[in-house]
Protein backbone atom coordinates (compact mmCIF):
# COMPACT_ATOMS: atom_id res chain seq x y z
CA UNK A 1 0.00 0.00 0.00
CA UNK A 2 1.45 3.34 -1.04
CA UNK A 3 0.64 6.34 1.13
CA UNK A 4 2.13 9.71 0.15
CA UNK A 5 3.90 11.87 2.69
CA UNK A 6 1.35 13.27 5.11
CA UNK A 7 -1.39 10.97 3.80
CA UNK A 8 -3.36 8.27 5.58
CA UNK A 9 -4.15 4.70 4.60
CA UNK A 10 -6.29 1.97 6.15
CA UNK A 11 -5.84 -1.69 5.26
CA UNK A 12 -8.39 -4.23 6.49
CA UNK A 13 -7.34 -7.88 6.47
CA UNK A 14 -9.83 -10.73 6.32
CA UNK A 15 -9.84 -13.11 9.28
CA UNK A 16 -7.94 -16.31 8.66
CA UNK A 17 -4.67 -18.19 9.03
CA UNK A 18 -1.88 -17.05 6.75
CA UNK A 19 1.22 -19.23 6.55
CA UNK A 20 4.83 -18.47 5.73
CA UNK A 21 7.19 -15.65 6.64
CA UNK A 22 6.58 -11.90 6.71
CA UNK A 23 8.81 -8.84 7.00
CA UNK A 24 6.74 -5.65 6.86
CA UNK A 25 7.39 -2.11 8.08
CA UNK A 26 4.78 0.61 8.57
CA UNK A 27 6.74 3.80 7.88
CA UNK A 28 3.75 6.05 7.20
CA UNK A 29 0.29 6.75 8.60
CA UNK A 30 -1.16 3.32 7.92
CA UNK A 31 -3.69 1.38 10.00
CA UNK A 32 -3.25 -2.33 9.36
CA UNK A 33 -6.12 -4.07 11.09
CA UNK A 34 -8.41 -7.06 11.26
CA UNK A 35 -11.55 -6.46 9.19
CA UNK A 36 -13.72 -7.80 12.00
CA UNK A 37 -12.09 -5.74 14.74
CA UNK A 38 -11.26 -8.96 16.60
CA UNK A 39 -7.93 -10.71 17.14
CA UNK A 40 -8.38 -13.15 14.25
CA UNK A 41 -5.72 -12.47 11.62
CA UNK A 42 -3.25 -15.28 12.31
CA UNK A 43 0.25 -15.26 10.86
CA UNK A 44 1.54 -18.81 11.20
CA UNK A 45 5.25 -19.29 10.65
CA UNK A 46 4.81 -23.08 10.69
CA UNK A 47 7.76 -23.35 13.09
CA UNK A 48 10.22 -22.54 10.31
CA UNK A 49 9.63 -18.96 9.17
CA UNK A 50 10.47 -15.54 10.55
CA UNK A 51 7.87 -12.83 11.12
CA UNK A 52 8.47 -9.15 11.76
CA UNK A 53 5.99 -6.28 11.73
CA UNK A 54 7.81 -3.06 12.53
CA UNK A 55 6.15 0.31 13.17
CA UNK A 56 8.12 3.49 12.57
CA UNK A 57 5.45 6.21 12.40
CA UNK A 58 3.70 7.72 15.42
CA UNK A 59 0.32 7.46 13.65
CA UNK A 60 0.78 3.87 12.45
CA UNK A 61 -1.49 1.25 14.05
CA UNK A 62 -1.47 -2.55 13.97
CA UNK A 63 -4.59 -4.21 15.36
CA UNK A 64 -6.06 -7.71 15.53
CA UNK A 65 -2.97 -9.72 14.50
CA UNK A 66 -1.65 -12.94 16.06
CA UNK A 67 1.86 -14.21 15.29
CA UNK A 68 2.38 -17.88 16.13
CA UNK A 69 4.83 -20.72 15.47
CA UNK A 70 7.40 -18.24 14.22
CA UNK A 71 10.72 -16.69 15.11
CA UNK A 72 11.52 -13.01 15.26
CA UNK A 73 14.03 -11.87 12.70
CA UNK A 74 17.68 -11.55 13.59
CA UNK A 75 18.78 -8.48 15.60
CA UNK A 76 15.22 -7.23 16.13
CA UNK A 77 13.29 -6.77 19.34
CA UNK A 78 10.44 -9.22 18.89
CA UNK A 79 7.92 -10.05 16.19
CA UNK A 80 6.27 -6.67 16.89
CA UNK A 81 9.06 -4.07 16.93
CA UNK A 82 7.75 -0.55 17.56
CA UNK A 83 9.90 2.56 17.52
CA UNK A 84 6.86 4.78 16.82
CA UNK A 85 3.21 3.80 16.52
CA UNK A 86 0.73 1.53 18.32
CA UNK A 87 0.32 -2.22 18.43
CA UNK A 88 -3.06 -2.96 19.98
CA UNK A 89 -5.19 -6.07 20.50
CA UNK A 90 -2.41 -8.29 19.12
CA UNK A 91 -0.76 -11.49 20.35
CA UNK A 92 2.52 -13.39 20.05
CA UNK A 93 2.13 -17.08 20.85
CA UNK A 94 4.80 -19.81 20.57
CA UNK A 95 7.43 -17.41 19.29
CA UNK A 96 10.94 -18.80 19.66
CA UNK A 97 14.30 -18.01 18.17
CA UNK A 98 17.79 -19.43 17.96
CA UNK A 99 19.08 -16.73 15.62
CA UNK A 100 19.94 -13.99 18.10
CA UNK A 101 16.72 -11.98 18.35
CA UNK A 102 17.03 -9.52 21.21
CA UNK A 103 13.51 -10.04 22.60
CA UNK A 104 10.87 -12.69 22.21
CA UNK A 105 7.45 -11.09 21.76
CA UNK A 106 7.56 -7.32 21.22
CA UNK A 107 9.15 -4.00 22.02
CA UNK A 108 8.13 -0.37 22.47
CA UNK A 109 11.27 1.67 21.91
CA UNK A 110 10.39 5.35 21.75
CA UNK A 111 8.22 8.07 23.28
CA UNK A 112 5.53 7.42 20.66
CA UNK A 113 5.77 3.61 20.83
CA UNK A 114 2.88 1.73 22.47
CA UNK A 115 1.84 -1.85 23.21
CA UNK A 116 -1.81 -1.87 24.26
CA UNK A 117 -4.08 -4.79 25.20
CA UNK A 118 -1.60 -7.37 23.91
CA UNK A 119 -1.10 -11.02 24.87
CA UNK A 120 2.20 -12.91 25.03
CA UNK A 121 2.45 -16.66 25.58
CA UNK A 122 5.46 -18.98 25.27
CA UNK A 123 7.71 -16.29 23.83
CA UNK A 124 11.42 -17.01 24.04
CA UNK A 125 14.53 -15.11 23.12
CA UNK A 126 17.46 -16.89 21.58
CA UNK A 127 19.97 -14.15 22.34
CA UNK A 128 22.48 -14.79 25.13
CA UNK A 129 24.41 -11.54 24.95
CA UNK A 130 24.86 -11.29 28.69
CA UNK A 131 21.64 -9.45 29.49
CA UNK A 132 21.57 -5.68 28.94
CA UNK A 133 18.65 -4.98 26.61
CA UNK A 134 18.89 -8.50 25.27
CA UNK A 135 17.35 -11.84 25.98
CA UNK A 136 13.97 -11.12 27.62
CA UNK A 137 11.00 -13.30 26.76
CA UNK A 138 7.76 -11.29 26.70
CA UNK A 139 8.48 -7.68 25.78
CA UNK A 140 10.85 -4.75 26.19
CA UNK A 141 9.96 -1.10 26.92
CA UNK A 142 12.66 1.54 26.61
CA UNK A 143 13.30 5.14 25.45
CA UNK A 144 10.01 6.36 26.94
CA UNK A 145 7.71 3.69 25.49
CA UNK A 146 4.43 2.45 26.98
CA UNK A 147 2.91 -0.98 27.59
CA UNK A 148 -0.58 -1.09 29.07
CA UNK A 149 -3.21 -3.78 29.75
CA UNK A 150 -0.95 -6.60 28.58
CA UNK A 151 -0.79 -10.24 29.71
CA UNK A 152 2.45 -12.25 29.70
CA UNK A 153 2.44 -15.97 30.50
CA UNK A 154 4.83 -18.91 30.21
CA UNK A 155 7.53 -16.80 28.57
CA UNK A 156 11.25 -17.29 29.17
CA UNK A 157 14.47 -15.37 28.68
CA UNK A 158 17.83 -16.85 27.83
CA UNK A 159 19.97 -14.19 29.50
CA UNK A 160 17.27 -11.98 30.99
CA UNK A 161 13.82 -12.13 32.56
CA UNK A 162 10.93 -14.09 31.15
CA UNK A 163 8.22 -11.45 31.56
CA UNK A 164 9.26 -7.91 30.58
CA UNK A 165 12.10 -5.47 30.95
CA UNK A 166 11.52 -1.76 31.52
CA UNK A 167 14.55 0.41 30.70
CA UNK A 168 12.62 3.68 30.69
CA UNK A 169 8.97 4.55 30.10
CA UNK A 170 5.85 3.06 31.66
CA UNK A 171 4.25 -0.34 32.14
CA UNK A 172 0.83 -0.42 33.79
CA UNK A 173 -2.14 -2.75 34.32
CA UNK A 174 -0.13 -5.75 33.16
CA UNK A 175 0.05 -9.33 34.47
CA UNK A 176 3.15 -11.52 34.37
CA UNK A 177 2.50 -15.12 35.39
CA UNK A 178 4.32 -18.44 35.02
CA UNK A 179 7.43 -16.96 33.39
CA UNK A 180 10.99 -18.19 33.86
CA UNK A 181 14.61 -17.38 33.15
CA UNK A 182 16.19 -14.83 35.44
CA UNK A 183 12.75 -14.02 36.82
CA UNK A 184 9.57 -12.15 36.03
CA UNK A 185 10.33 -8.43 35.69
CA UNK A 186 13.49 -6.33 35.41
CA UNK A 187 13.14 -2.55 35.86
CA UNK A 188 16.02 -0.12 35.39
CA UNK A 189 14.08 3.16 35.44
CA UNK A 190 10.61 4.49 34.60
CA UNK A 191 7.30 3.56 36.20
CA UNK A 192 5.57 0.23 36.82
CA UNK A 193 2.10 0.52 38.31
CA UNK A 194 -0.97 -1.61 38.95
CA UNK A 195 0.71 -4.82 37.82
CA UNK A 196 0.47 -8.42 39.01
CA UNK A 197 3.73 -10.41 39.03
CA UNK A 198 2.77 -13.86 40.27
CA UNK A 199 3.83 -17.49 39.98
CA UNK A 200 7.16 -16.90 38.21
CA UNK A 201 10.43 -18.79 38.74
CA UNK A 202 13.98 -17.49 38.80
CA UNK A 203 17.25 -19.19 37.95
CA UNK A 204 19.87 -16.76 39.29
CA UNK A 205 20.59 -15.44 42.77
CA UNK A 206 21.44 -11.90 41.61
CA UNK A 207 18.04 -11.43 40.00
CA UNK A 208 14.64 -11.92 41.62
CA UNK A 209 11.97 -14.37 40.59
CA UNK A 210 9.48 -11.56 41.12
CA UNK A 211 10.88 -8.09 40.39
CA UNK A 212 14.42 -6.71 40.23
CA UNK A 213 14.41 -2.92 40.35
CA UNK A 214 17.52 -0.85 39.80
CA UNK A 215 15.83 2.55 39.73
CA UNK A 216 12.55 4.25 38.95
CA UNK A 217 9.25 3.70 40.72
CA UNK A 218 7.00 0.70 41.22
CA UNK A 219 3.60 1.22 42.83
CA UNK A 220 0.31 -0.54 43.47
CA UNK A 221 1.72 -3.92 42.44
CA UNK A 222 1.23 -7.47 43.72
CA UNK A 223 4.37 -9.64 43.82
CA UNK A 224 3.27 -13.06 45.05
CA UNK A 225 3.78 -16.82 44.80
CA UNK A 226 7.11 -16.59 42.97
CA UNK A 227 9.85 -19.15 43.60
CA UNK A 228 13.62 -19.40 43.23
CA UNK A 229 16.76 -20.88 44.74
CA UNK A 230 18.00 -17.30 45.16
CA UNK A 231 16.28 -14.03 46.04
CA UNK A 232 12.60 -14.16 45.24
CA UNK A 233 10.09 -11.40 45.90
CA UNK A 234 11.12 -7.78 45.27
CA UNK A 235 14.75 -6.70 45.09
CA UNK A 236 15.38 -2.93 44.97
CA UNK A 237 18.53 -0.87 44.64
CA UNK A 238 17.86 2.91 44.51
CA UNK A 239 14.22 2.61 43.45
CA UNK A 240 11.05 3.96 45.04
CA UNK A 241 8.61 1.23 46.06
CA UNK A 242 5.09 2.36 46.94
CA UNK A 243 1.92 0.59 48.02
CA UNK A 244 3.08 -2.87 46.95
CA UNK A 245 2.18 -6.25 48.43
CA UNK A 246 4.95 -8.87 48.50
CA UNK A 247 3.53 -12.17 49.71
CA UNK A 248 4.02 -15.94 49.76
CA UNK A 249 7.24 -15.95 47.75
CA UNK A 250 9.50 -18.94 48.43
CA UNK A 251 13.29 -19.15 48.31
CA UNK A 252 14.69 -22.68 48.55
CA UNK A 253 18.34 -21.57 48.56
CA UNK A 254 20.43 -21.32 51.70
CA UNK A 255 21.00 -17.74 52.84
CA UNK A 256 18.64 -15.93 50.48
CA UNK A 257 15.85 -13.42 51.09
CA UNK A 258 12.29 -14.39 50.25
CA UNK A 259 10.44 -11.09 50.66
CA UNK A 260 11.90 -7.59 50.19
CA UNK A 261 15.62 -7.09 49.55
CA UNK A 262 17.20 -3.64 49.40
CA UNK A 263 20.83 -3.32 48.28
CA UNK A 264 20.95 0.47 48.06
CA UNK A 265 19.20 3.59 49.32
CA UNK A 266 15.74 2.56 48.19
CA UNK A 267 12.67 4.39 49.49
CA UNK A 268 9.70 2.32 50.62
CA UNK A 269 6.23 3.72 51.32
CA UNK A 270 3.22 1.66 52.43
CA UNK A 271 4.87 -1.65 51.49
CA UNK A 272 3.42 -4.89 52.86
CA UNK A 273 5.49 -8.09 53.05
CA UNK A 274 4.06 -11.25 54.64
CA UNK A 275 4.12 -15.02 54.29
CA UNK A 276 7.41 -15.14 52.39
CA UNK A 277 9.53 -18.23 53.09
CA UNK A 278 13.33 -18.26 53.01
CA UNK A 279 16.42 -18.13 55.18
CA UNK A 280 15.70 -14.43 55.68
CA UNK A 281 12.29 -12.81 55.27
CA UNK A 282 13.40 -9.24 54.51
CA UNK A 283 16.74 -7.45 54.24
CA UNK A 284 16.37 -3.67 54.07
CA UNK A 285 19.96 -2.46 54.42
CA UNK A 286 20.12 1.33 54.07
CA UNK A 287 16.61 1.69 52.65
CA UNK A 288 14.15 4.05 54.31
CA UNK A 289 10.68 2.76 55.18
CA UNK A 290 7.59 4.88 55.78
CA UNK A 291 4.52 3.13 57.24
CA UNK A 292 5.44 -0.34 56.01
CA UNK A 293 4.04 -3.56 57.47
CA UNK A 294 6.44 -6.48 57.80
CA UNK A 295 5.80 -7.98 61.23
CA UNK A 296 2.04 -8.53 61.63
CA UNK A 297 -0.50 -10.77 59.93
CA UNK A 298 -2.37 -8.51 57.47
CA UNK A 299 -5.37 -10.87 57.43
CA UNK A 300 -5.48 -11.69 53.74
CA UNK A 301 -8.85 -12.96 52.55
CA UNK A 302 -7.71 -16.18 50.91
CA UNK A 303 -3.99 -16.28 50.00
CA UNK A 304 -4.17 -19.99 49.09
CA UNK A 305 -6.39 -18.96 46.17
CA UNK A 306 -4.36 -15.87 45.31
CA UNK A 307 -6.71 -13.40 47.02
CA UNK A 308 -4.49 -10.88 48.81
CA UNK A 309 -7.19 -8.38 49.63
CA UNK A 310 -7.79 -7.72 53.31
CA UNK A 311 -10.50 -8.74 55.69
CA UNK A 312 -11.93 -6.02 57.88
CA UNK A 313 -9.80 -5.46 60.95
CA UNK A 314 -6.50 -5.81 59.08
CA UNK A 315 -3.62 -3.89 60.70
CA UNK A 316 -2.91 -2.54 57.19
CA UNK A 317 -6.26 -0.76 57.08
CA UNK A 318 -6.03 3.04 57.34
CA UNK A 319 -2.40 2.70 58.46
CA UNK A 320 -0.49 4.11 55.49
CA UNK A 321 0.86 7.49 54.47
CA UNK A 322 -1.07 9.40 51.81
CA UNK A 323 1.01 10.48 48.82
CA UNK A 324 0.28 13.14 46.21
CA UNK A 325 -0.04 10.68 43.32
CA UNK A 326 -2.93 8.94 45.08
CA UNK A 327 -5.40 11.75 44.40
CA UNK A 328 -7.80 10.32 41.83
CA UNK A 329 -5.81 7.06 41.57
CA UNK A 330 -7.11 3.53 42.12
CA UNK A 331 -5.81 0.45 43.88
CA UNK A 332 -4.97 -2.79 42.07
CA UNK A 333 -8.67 -3.73 41.94
CA UNK A 334 -9.80 -0.41 40.52
CA UNK A 335 -11.20 0.94 43.80
CA UNK A 336 -10.32 4.47 44.94
CA UNK A 337 -6.79 4.46 46.27
CA UNK A 338 -7.81 6.35 49.39
CA UNK A 339 -10.93 5.46 51.37
CA UNK A 340 -11.77 6.82 54.82
CA UNK A 341 -9.23 9.62 54.31
CA UNK A 342 -6.20 7.41 55.09
CA UNK A 343 -4.66 4.98 52.62
CA UNK A 344 -4.24 1.28 53.42
CA UNK A 345 -0.81 -0.36 53.32
CA UNK A 346 -0.20 -2.59 50.29
CA UNK A 347 -1.76 -2.64 46.83
CA UNK A 348 -5.41 -2.99 47.92
CA UNK A 349 -7.90 -0.83 49.80
CA UNK A 350 -10.49 -2.39 52.07
CA UNK A 351 -13.78 -1.43 50.39
CA UNK A 352 -16.47 0.37 52.31
CA UNK A 353 -19.26 -2.03 53.34
CA UNK A 354 -22.76 -1.39 54.58
CA UNK A 355 -24.84 1.73 54.03
CA UNK A 356 -23.10 4.96 53.16
CA UNK A 357 -24.98 8.25 52.74
CA UNK A 358 -23.35 11.26 51.14
CA UNK A 359 -25.13 14.56 51.75
CA UNK A 360 -24.02 17.55 49.71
Amino acid sequence: VYVPDGGFGRVKVKAGRYTGGLNYTLKRRIHLESASGRRDVILDGQSKNGVLIALENADAVLSGFVVTNAYALYSRWGVFDVTAGTVTNCAAVHVSNTLGCYAGGASARGENAKLLDCYFEDCKSGDSNGGGYHGMGGFLVRDGGLAENCFVTNCSGVSNVGGFQLVSGTVRNTTVVGCSGRGGVYQQAGLIENCRIVGNTGSEANYSAGVLIGGGTIRNCLVADNASKGAVGLKAETATVESCTVANNVSSGEGYVAGVTCTGAAKLYNVLAWGNVGTTTNSLGTATCTTCLFDRDPKFRNPARGDYRFRNGSPAQNAGTCREWMNGATDLNGNPRILNKVVDIGCYEVPVTGLMLIVR
